[in-house]
């Protein structure tokens, strides 16, 4: 099922004439930042305030331990939180070590999503969907064409998932993909078994997002509850994953990604080594405004900004820019709160810098 709760942002890296979270199939969009290395964190090892490496969704819970790691919890009702990487790759190799978060409906994700909605995911129920046994679920889309939502596969590990760390893999190639649980394959897909109509492959530069978002909150629709594994208890909070570790090997060491034209293949994507001449950076303050509300936005340190959120309601997956008000100097951006597609969703807006 095509449940979204919790990616996507995109990484808050300070282009003036960026468009963060452009999408290169609807027209012309500045290059975004890639990985030119291994990225190795030791969450065990990081303060709250992580590293360029990755950001944290704004307002919402998060700390780190020297036992557990990342912790994200679910501390009330509303709480979705989650970090994302702030650099995209283009295949690779990914490994997540984690103990996902217990709870009727509650909802662990670790997801590669790209800005052409390319989407890979790993999605854990705190009550296994309601199943019987431990159960969790892998999934894909390409363009975020979701055709009858008939490419999620239920996984079966032998585990209980939220009571001890494991290691969850994806290897991604131009041609495959594989999902693995400490070293085991548990799913392959294959580009050449895609249509490239309602069953797309994944292909484009991604970004790894991993979170916590409440399925069975009373107030979802009664189909994303039972998707989720029934309703979740109100006064059991808090509900919380860790994650120890991730380990990022990209296919290709590219200090930027820039698409060539609006096909959204993984073709039309070139590998720069620099950030054209025509691009350039801003750092500075202001404030975000829609309506008669105004929030603030500040830069930190390393250059990232935590971008606050201007949240709308309707049926559309995303916020047209012309909706927001971004002031000179700033980008416009998109955060698609995962809830099943035609229900009403929670959008978020985000300006950035």
């Amino acid at each position: 099922m095509h449940i979204r709760k919790l990616v996507t942002a995109t990484a808050a890296i300070a282009f003036s004439t960026a468009n963060a979270q452009c999408n290169p199939t609807k027209g012309t969009c500045s290059p975004i930042p890639g990985l030119t290395s291994t990225l190795s964190t030791d969450f065990t090892k990081l303060s709250s305030s992580l590293t360029k490496d990755w950001v944290v969704a704004s307002d919402e819970p998060f700390s780190t331990s020297s036992t557990n790691g990342a912790v994200l919890s679910m501390q009330k009702r509303g709480d979705a939180p989650y970090i994302w990487t702030s650099g995209y790759f283009q295949y690779g190799h990914v490994d997540v070590v984690l103990q996902t978060a217990p709870g009727v409906g509650v909802i662990t994700a670790a997801v590669l999503y790209s800005d052409t909605l390319d989407e890979v995911d790993l999605e854990f129920s705190g009550n296994d969907y309601g199943a019987s046994t431990p159960t969790f679920e892998t999934n894909y889309f390409g363009k975020g064409v979701t055709g009858t939502y008939d490419r999620s596969t239920s996984v079966s590990p032998g585990f209980n998932t939220t009571t001890g760390f494991h290691t969850y893999t994806l290897d991604w190639t131009a041609d495959s993909l594989t999902w693995s649980v400490d070293g085991t394959v548990v799913r392959t897909l294959l580009k050449a078994n895609c249509d490239g109509n309602e069953h797309q492959y994944p292909q484009t530069p991604s970004q790894l997002h991993i979170g916590v978002w409440d399925g069975g909150d009373p107030s979802n629709e009664p189909g994303v509850i039972q998707w989720a594994g029934g309703q979740t208890n109100v006064n059991g909070f808090p509900y919380t994953a860790y994650v120890k570790s991730v380990n990022i090997v990209p296919a290709s060491k590219c200090a930027y990604y820039n698409y060539t034209d609006t096909s959204g293949s993984g073709g039309s994507v070139k590998c720069l080594s620099a950030l054209p001449s025509s691009s350039t950076t801003a750092a500075r303050s202001s404030s975000v405004s829609t309506g008669s509300q105004t929030h603030s936005s500040a830069t930190e340190a390393s250059g990232i900004t935590k971008a606050i959120s201007i949240a709308t309601s309707g049926n559309s997956d995303y916020i047209d820019k012309a909706d927001i008000n971004c002031e000179a100097s700033f980008v416009f951006s998109n955060i698609s709160f995962f809830i099943h597609e035609g229900d009403n969703i929670e959008r978020k807006a985000y300006c950035i810098f």
